[in-house]
Order: structure tokens, then sequence, then C-alpha cells
């Protein structure tokens, strides 16, 4: 009995903390009057009223055919832990990409696989439920419309989502077996012939013939009668194989384990792949005839078609770019960070191998050293993806972690970020250290709380000069030693670099004040 007091308890407790973080939820998208402009301080216009202890509603609200989201607390920052149980608050709301999404469905919550909610002209009132995502459209009718047929594998056939006007579609990467399928709208059968695209003709003694096989798409505008089958690409397949690998060397022929995963023919992964000291390589197709991939270099490098010699044996996610032959393995305890964004090269067409990958050595520490950045907005992200954590900030050149945009600002930075919190510092190159004499020089006691002493182990130092995160200089003092003693007891607790000189050059310190 005390057990089931206690969960009940903590459930309750982890429920009150959750909700209590929601102070606002909208619908915001071009269906309900545009999309947020990310401006400081923006209020979103369509504000949900809350009408119960996670339920919220708004009644009469207009909208366009278009996509929407639900968002709170006017921002799209998602993942917050709170009070350390590490659930996910705020945030935003969209549709899963599998499951009905007008004009009811369940909410997948922080874009974690979910997309835009398609919603139909007219005048509607909105429930929604924070701690669910189970939402409501209640307003105009709107059609039902499912395929139905041998196709779809019998039974009731599959309900189709409004994709836009009057148009509806089924989810990407739907398989169909080789049969036959009609439409319905509302029970009412809507026969056809052609494939892959045609239009209705209203028979319902008349069958769509199709192919088995998966399909990114297929489109029916049940207003034009129009339909368009998309068959999904055929892609080659790749499969690490090898002394290092689960399964060893093949034994042809044979289908390869370890088969990596790609949506485009172009970017391949494979996850949690448990690897040991010894040759690999990445094959293609299942056979050594045609193209394998690899070269000594580990755990990056470009294929030169010599084997990948694992050096240390661990669990890997792996990434390979078939069109420029580049392969990453990360160990799963270190994932791969990345700085993307308009002002950092580009914001990525994904899929893809990011640029401006970090540096780590305990998958906690990350650095990234000369940097160069426009003015413009930029993120940290994971994996080379939005689906894994991505973090923004508050503020540049160093902050917190924040679900919007970072604003950099034009110029070269190193830049330092801890993947546990999302703390992040740039620090202009200027400021940052050199590769005069840099194991030269040290600092102690760092951190301290009055002073540090600055050391030479080769040239006397001519001067030191203090600069803190944003750049200002805070402390400058002569000298003719081998060390200095710099008073820290007037500076506030924080990060520090001192720019040290010498005859012959000069290098950076970092310092921390406590």
């Amino acid at each position: 009995m005390k057990t089931k007091l206690f969960y009940l308890l903590m459930c309750l407790f982890a429920f009150t903390a959750i909700n209590a973080q929601i102070t606002s939820v909208a619908i915001v998208g071009a269906g309900a009057g545009g999309w947020p402009t990310g401006a400081t301080g923006e209020v979103d216009a369509k504000q949900l009223i809350k009408v119960g202890p996670t339920s919220w509603q708004i009644t009469g609200i207009v909208l366009t055919d278009g996509p929407v989201k639900f968002r709170s607390n006017n921002s799209w920052a998602s993942n917050v832990a709170v009070d350390g149980t590490g659930a996910p608050l705020a945030g935003n709301w969209g549709k899963p990409l599998t499951g009905s999404s007008f004009p009811i469905g369940i909410g997948a919550q922080n874009d974690g696989g979910s997309a835009d909610i398609i919603v139909f002209a007219g005048t509607y009132d909105i429930t929604f439920d924070v701690a669910t995502g189970n939402y409501a459209f209640n307003g105009p009718p709107v059609p039902v419309v499912k395929l139905i047929g041998t196709a779809t594998g019998g039974g009731t056939g599959i309900f189709m989502d409004p994709t836009g006007p009057n148009t509806y579609g089924l989810p990407k990467n739907t398989t169909l077996v080789a049969g036959t399928a009609q439409f319905t709208v509302d029970g009412v059968l809507a026969g056809a012939k052609g494939f892959p695209s045609g239009i209705v003709t209203g028979i319902d003694t008349d069958f769509i013939t199709v192919p088995a096989g998966k399909y990114t798409s297929l489109s029916y505008n049940y207003a034009a009668g129009e339909y368009t089958f998309v068959a999904a690409p055929t892609f080659v397949s790749l499969a690490i194989v090898g002394g290092g690998a689960p399964g060893g060397w093949p034994s042809d022929p044979q289908i390869d384990a370890n088969v990596m995963a790609t949506t485009n023919g172009v970017i391949y992964t494979i996850k949690n792949l448990a690897l040991t000291v010894g040759p690999i390589k990445i094959r293609q197709n299942n056979n050594f005839t045609e193209p394998s991939f690899g070269s000594p270099a580990f755990p990056i490098g470009v294929s030169d078609n010599n084997n990948i010699e694992v050096t240390v044996a661990g669990n890997y996610d792996c990434i390979f770019n078939l069109t420029t032959k580049e392969y990453r393995f990360s160990l799963v305890s270190q994932p791969p960070v990345s700085i993307v964004g308009a002002g950092a090269g580009g914001w990525p067409a994904d899929p893809q191998m990011d640029k401006n990958l970090m540096s780590t050595i305990d998958g906690e520490n990350y650095t990234l050293n000369n940097l160069v950045l426009t003015d413009g907005p930029i993120k940290f992200r994971q994996n080379n993806n939005f689906v894994d954590p991505s973090w923004g900030g508050t503020a540049f050149p160093t902050g917190t972690p924040s679900g919007d945009n970072l604003n950099a600002t034009a110029g070269t930075w190193n830049v330092t970020f801890v993947r546990s919190t999302g703390v992040y510092a740039f620090t202009a190159v200027a400021l940052a250290l050199n590769d005069f004499n840099a194991k030269s020089f040290s600092a102690y006691p760092n951190p301290t709380r009055n002073n540090w002493n600055i050391v030479s182990g080769n040239d006397d130092i001519t001067s030191v000069q203090v600069f803190d995160m944003l750049g200002k200089s805070v402390y400058n003092k002569a000298a003719s030693s081998k060390e200095v003693n710099v008073n820290a007891s007037a500076l506030s607790q924080g990060v520090y670099f001192a720019r040290v000189s010498t005859a012959k050059g000069t290098s950076t310190v970092k310092l921390v004040k406590e």
C-alpha cells in the first residue's frame, strides 16, 4: 500500500512540475494567421484559454487552408529539465507521422518525429490537452477519405490525412502489396483505373492495379478527382562488415548484417553498432564485386578503398556519405555535436553530414576552434539531425540554452559547449590560444578567489592583459619576469582570458574566478 501511495505521489509531483511551467498555449501557423517571427518578446496572436488542469480551448477561431501547430509559452523551446526530472515541458505539438491528424488527433511534442497539422478553412472551436496531446477541431464537416482494396492488405483500408486544400495523402513510406485499390469519400466508392496517376471515374467497379512496394506518397484531391502514387526510390544497400564488426567477414554469397539506413541514397547511418579492434569495411549490395569503402583512418576518414582499422572497441553510431565517401564513427557516449544555421554556412538540407563538427573526449565538453561566423541565427545540434536534441541560446557570445535560435555576431571564434547543460561560450580568436609556445604558460591557483600567478616556462613575460567573455579588457599589467601576479579580487565570478606577451610573441591562458 505504501509503495502504491509513493508511486501515486511521485506521478502527481511530476505532473504538477511539468504543467506548472506551461503558462500559455496558442495555435500558430499559416492556417491560423501566420507563423511567429521569432522577435524577442513576441506574444502569439491566437491564444487558447485554460479551462482545466491540462485543458485549453479557443472558440470561434477562423482558419484558412494550411499548416498549424500548438505552441506554449510563446516559444519553440523544448526538452527543458524540471527539478532534475528530465521531463520535457512546454514546447510545441504537431501531428505524428502516422495516425489521424484532422479534425482530431494526438499531437507529437517538440518536433520529435512530428509534422504540421493541415487544417481546412472554416470557423472552429478547438480543444487541446497539454498532458496527452489530444486535440479536436469542431467546425465544418471534414470528409473521411480512405484507400481500400487488396493492395492495402485488406481489412477496412487505410485512413488518409489532409495535406492541403481538398487534398489527402498517405503517410510517407507506406508499404502496399500487389493488388487493387479504390478511394472512398465519406463511405462513397470512387473507382479508377490509371497507375501511377489518373482521375477517378466514379464507377465503383473500376479498380487501380497497384504494384507491391513502398510509396513515399499518395496524393488524392477529392474535389478534382486527381490522384498520384509516388514509389519510393530504390537505393543501393550498404552494410558494415569485417573482423571488427558483428558477424565478421562475409562468407559469400550472403545477405549482410549491420545494414545502414538511408532516406535519399546519399547519407547512410547505423546506430549503436558494437565494434571490436580490427579491420572493417562498408560494402555495397552484399558483394565485393561492387565498390566497397574504407581507409586506415579511424574514427573519421575518406574512403580510399582500403580497410578501416578500428582502434578502440565500443558501441558506435556511424554516418557515411556515398557521394563524398566521408565516414564518421562516434562512440554512443560521445555523440557528434555541430554548429549549423544561416550564420554558420547555412541551415542543413537534411539528411546530411554536418560540417562545423565539434571535438570531444568525454561526450560532455565540446570545442571548435577558428569557426568563421556571419551575422545570423545558429544552433548546436546533435547527430546530424533535428530529431535528436538541438540547442539555441539566450545571448551571444555566452549564455544558456534556449529552444530559439542563437543570433551570432560575425567574426572568427573559438567555441566551447557543455552537452548536459547547453552552456556555451564563443571567444574571439584575437583573445584565443595561438600556436606560440602554447604549452609554456600556466596559471595557479586556478580557479582562484584572490590572485593568479601567471608563469612562463621559457621567456620573460612583458605584459599581461585580462579579458572577460565579452572581449572587454578588465586588467592590464606590465612586467619583466617569468612569473607575474594578477590581482583578481575586484573581478566578478566567471571565466576570463589572460593574453600573455613575451618578446617573441603572445599566447592566452584561460582563468576562472570563484
